[in-house]
């Protein structure tokens, strides 16, 4: 047998499997355009499922959602402590003007700074502890030291040579040998809960 002869016998076979293929389609088209008696009652009853199996899938992942979306909820409320509410700057019942902003309120308590005091020597410097890994709380301050109110300092007035004339002394520079002093931060007495 030859290429040639293995060839045209392939084209052979794909041709009358072609008009095969063509005269089933055109028999298959004339057969739906005849109406066959109860089909539409089988469509209907079909699209009802249909919706009825969507509606539940729906309901059903919706569920899903609300549940686990409420069960990590509850997982994570349980091992974290609640967030408390952040304290406004200025109490709400008195406005807010340059005095307010620059006196502190006489029942507020100025704020612990973040590094603590320098130790007395012989005294052992407080340290976390290992097992538990929190740092003891700071010691509030005395009932003196909360009473006397926060004065800030003044400032003179200082004048601004003539832009004509160049300045013949540098000016001052911040010395890091400085203490930083801490800053006041205003809190809101605590309000009892319900």
């Amino acid at each position: 047998m030859s290429t040639w002869q293995g060839v045209r016998r392939e084209m052979a076979g794909a041709w009358r499997s072609l008009r095969y293929d063509l005269t089933r389609r055109a028999a298959a088209k004339r057969r739906a355009e005849r109406p066959v008696a109860g089909e539409n009652g089988h469509r209907a009853r079909r699209l009802l499922a249909m919706a009825a199996f969507g509606l539940l899938a729906v309901v059903g992942a919706t569920g899903t959602y609300f549940g686990v979306v409420a069960g990590l909820g509850a997982l994570l409320s349980a091992s974290q402590p609640p967030v408390e509410p952040v304290p406004a700057a200025v109490r709400p019942d008195r406005p807010v003007t340059e005095d307010v902003a620059l006196t502190p309120d006489p029942t507020r308590h100025p704020a612990v700074s973040a590094s603590p005091a320098p130790a007395r020597p012989g005294t052992p410097s407080p340290s976390p502890s290992r097992e538990s890994g929190r740092v003891p709380a700071p010691a509030s301050p005395s009932p003196s030291a909360a009473r006397t109110p926060f004065t800030p300092p003044r400032t003179s007035p200082t004048t601004v040579p003539s832009s004509s004339s160049p300045s013949a002394t540098p000016s001052p520079t911040p010395s890091a040998s400085a203490p930083a002093t801490p800053t006041e931060v205003a809190a809101p007495p605590p309000t009892p809960v319900d």
